[in-house]
């Protein structure tokens, strides 16, 4: 179990993570239809070794290689081959650094093109997933509480939870006490103590929870072929709640999407073009906006912020036009950051469509909404 608080290890802790964070935004942005994993592990290796760090995976027990790619239904481990990839389908790319003897473990899953809805949505509810175990982390808590805020999200969703997997401690390893499951009851489990190092990794199915090992002995598949996604971050525990060691510091947007009585959030991730839905999920009330979105912009370092258009059919303003144009100018005199808009039809559509394949509770869809909108600002921006 690794307790790390002195302050030059706790600074080698954190160059790590950054050096993993850059290594799989980089991994992340060669995805696309025809690259082998092969070439995904290469483009891996190559950037964690210019930036100092080493690859923590290649040769851990005899594994062949620095990435772990996870193809459609392989949960965790598939190792890299002459495999091309396809659209349609979805990757999970698991990595690992080792930097002057401190380690850390990410992992994130992503679309290869334009993927089939319920693979969105299985890939959008295992990230938010891994936000609500981030959420649960503080110190005194226990891992219970991790796997229960994770269980508590997708069991009423219908997803399959892996159960022979978990997270775990790290640090001086690649793997160290404790395990932290995906599942369990609150207030169980090793306590979380100030300076302790884990890595919290959902990894859930869309049918059944169940899983083997192929017959290279790593690769981990679903036992029905259904698909499979896997997000992971490494954290540290500290006084007050948590810091995110493999963050990719600096690189964040904010995406707000202002609905009739609720305030949508969500925060995106510059190199891999993902987006989160921050606890709490809603601001829900005027009131309570200015507050929230100041300590967001501070605490998580964004560099800018975009905000939702609406415009009708026609192109035209909608109603919320001026109100929202009012929300803007407000926005730009309380924060030092650069403000955008993006035309929010394009994501109004696409959360009616997620609306008929699962039931949003009130005012969640402005969340979704939030999330969807930086996620298409991010994909401009790569272009």
């Amino acid at each position: 179990m690794a307790i790390i608080t002195a302050q030059e290890e706790v600074a080698r802790l954190r160059r790590s993570g950054q050096i993993l964070a850059g290594a799989l935004g980089e991994t992340v942005r060669a995805v696309r239809p025809g690259i082998t994993t092969r070439q995904l592990d290469r483009i891996a290796e190559a950037a964690i070794r210019r930036a100092g760090g080493q690859p923590a995976f290649k040769n851990y027990q005899g594994y062949p290689a620095t990435l772990c790619a996870s193809v459609n239904s392989q949960v965790v481990h598939g190792i890299p081959d002459s495999r091309r990839l396809r659209e349609g389908e979805i990757i999970g790319l698991d990595l690992g650094v080792e930097y002057q003897g401190l380690y850390t473990d990410q992992a994130v899953t992503v679309p290869v093109g334009k993927i089939a809805p319920p693979a969105e949505r299985l890939i959008a509810d295992t990230r938010q997933a891994l936000e609500l175990g981030l959420a649960a982390v503080r110190p005194g808590g226990t891992t219970g509480d991790i796997g229960a805020a994770i269980q508590g999200w997708l069991e009423p969703r219908g997803y399959g939870i892996v159960r022979q997997l978990s997270g775990h401690g790290l640090g001086h390893a690649v793997h160290e006490p404790p395990a932290v499951p995906n599942v369990g009851r609150p207030a169980s489990g090793p306590e979380l103590t100030p300076g302790l190092v884990i890595a919290i990794e959902p990894m859930v199915t869309i049918g059944d929870w169940r899983v083997k090992t192929q017959a290279d002995g790593w690769t981990v598949v679903t036992v029905d072929d259904s698909l499979a996604a896997h997000f992971e971050h490494t954290v540290r525990v500290t006084d007050s709640g948590y810091e995110l060691i493999t963050a990719d510091g600096g690189r964040t947007v904010l995406g707000v999407d202002v609905g009739e009585k609720k305030i949508g959030l969500a925060i995106g991730n510059r190199s891999t073009g993902l987006a989160f839905v921050r606890p709490p999920l809603l601001v829900t009330s005027w009131s309570q906006a200015w507050p929230k979105l100041e300590q967001l912009i501070a605490s998580e370092n964004i560099e800018s912020v975009v905000v939702g258009w609406p415009l009708n059919a026609q192109g035209q303003p909608g109603p919320q036009a001026e109100r929202i144009r009012q929300f803007i100018a407000d926005l730009k005199q309380r924060i030092r950051v650069p403000v955008v808009t993006r035309d929010e039809r394009l994501t109004t559509q696409a959360v009616r469509r997620e609306q008929r394949g699962r039931r949003l509770r009130r005012g969640q869809e402005d969340s979704l909404a939030a999330q969807l909108l930086v996620e298409s600002y991010l994909e401009e921006s790569r272009r």
